[in-house]
């Protein structure tokens, strides 16, 4: 009689995370089929994958290996968690498994045994374990966001178009204006306000070798430059955040909306803004562009932002523009400093 066929199954949501490493997962996976004697045919490694967002066959590795489950006779993970983090979710493998004649196996969770009577109720009630982590981490998480959005910290990754990050004087990391950066914005909006295009802006940026903000950053952290080409889209996007007037939005109790929205837009563009539910908090020592009276506002049509559109530049009576939202159907372009 022949050995029973393993996969292993190993998964990490960041690569960064070492409580339960790959290293440690495979190893433990392994020491079990050798403890079983089972033969190990392959191992199905996803990183940076989240168990909450992926289904299992949907994941780059572990679903190829789903797709043909005539290669092994059991699939052995860590834990339940590495496979799913919800209870709902739990009810499809178990499913499949039994469908195609498939074990699963913890390495770890003895109780995890889907071959006794009562076995899929004890995995189910292992699901919710782990689904009632998932919600405690994601808890963990959203607090720091607001702690540290409150703080006014950078909270890492690449900064917004005119900022970097620098050190402060109590070791904290904040954004500060990056004047190569605020130099390129006061040309991009100068040039959009005198009715260029943003494709001819893209084009002409790429050209030059202007480089795009992940670029910038990538050279001041003595990384490699990947020369990435501007395009209207991103421009656009970049154009009518409120990072440029040193504002971020993040998820709150409290709306924030200036007047000036009410008086120049839609009843609709106005129920838009007060349905959202957003608090706005200053991050950064100084705004790359200013918040300027609503007289001197200028706006650019959507249309004139496509790709491969023209349009047309209507000027001024859309005061939306003057807090950089696009919520009236308008680039928001503000004046420079």
């Amino acid at each position: 009689m022949r050995n029973q066929r393993a996969l292993i199954v190993t998964r990490l949501s960041r690569v960064t995370d070492a409580t339960t490493s790959p290293e440690r997962q495979l190893d433990a996976c392994r020491e079990l089929c050798e403890k079983r004697g089972y033969q190990v045919v392959g191992v199905a490694e996803d990183l940076d994958v989240s168990a909450g967002k992926t289904s299992p066959f949907d994941r780059p590795q572990l679903g190829r290996w789903l797709d043909d489950p005539t290669r092994y006779d059991m699939i052995v993970f860590f834990r339940v968690d590495r496979i799913v983090r919800r209870l709902f979710d739990l009810a499809d493998p178990i499913r499949w498994a039994r469908q195609h004649d498939v074990a699963l196996v913890s390495a770890t969770e003895a109780h995890f045994d889907l071959s006794t009577d009562f076995g899929d109720i004890i995995a189910l009630l292992v699901a919710k374990v782990a689904e009632m982590e998932l919600e405690a981490i994601s808890e963990r998480n959203s607090n720091a966001f607001r702690h540290n959005i409150k703080a006014g910290k950078w909270r890492g990754g690449v900064p917004p178009w005119g900022y970097l990050p620098e050190r402060d004087d109590e070791g904290t990391w904040r954004l500060v204006q990056d004047a190569e950066q605020v130099a390129v914005i006061h040309e991009v909006v100068q040039r959009v306000l005198a009715g260029e295009p943003l494709r001819a802006i893209a084009h002409d940026l790429t050209g030059r070798g202007i480089l795009t903000p992940k670029d910038r950053f990538a050279q001041v952290k003595g990384r490699d430059v990947a020369n990435y080409e501007w395009h209207s889209a991103p421009l656009k996007r970049m154009l009518t955040s409120l990072t440029l007037l040193d504002r971020i939005r993040s998820p709150g109790n409290q709306s924030w909306t200036p007047r000036a929205a009410y008086s120049a837009t839609t009843k609709a563009t106005a129920r838009w803004v007060r349905e959202r539910s957003w608090s706005v908090k200053t991050v950064r020592r100084s705004s790359v562009l200013s918040r300027s009276s609503p007289a001197t506002c200028s706006s650019v049509s959507v249309s004139n932002c496509r790709a491969g559109r023209t349009g047309r530049n209507p000027r001024g009576g859309v005061r939306a523009c003057c807090f950089g939202s696009s919520t009236a159907g308008y680039v928001a372009v503000l004046p420079i400093a």
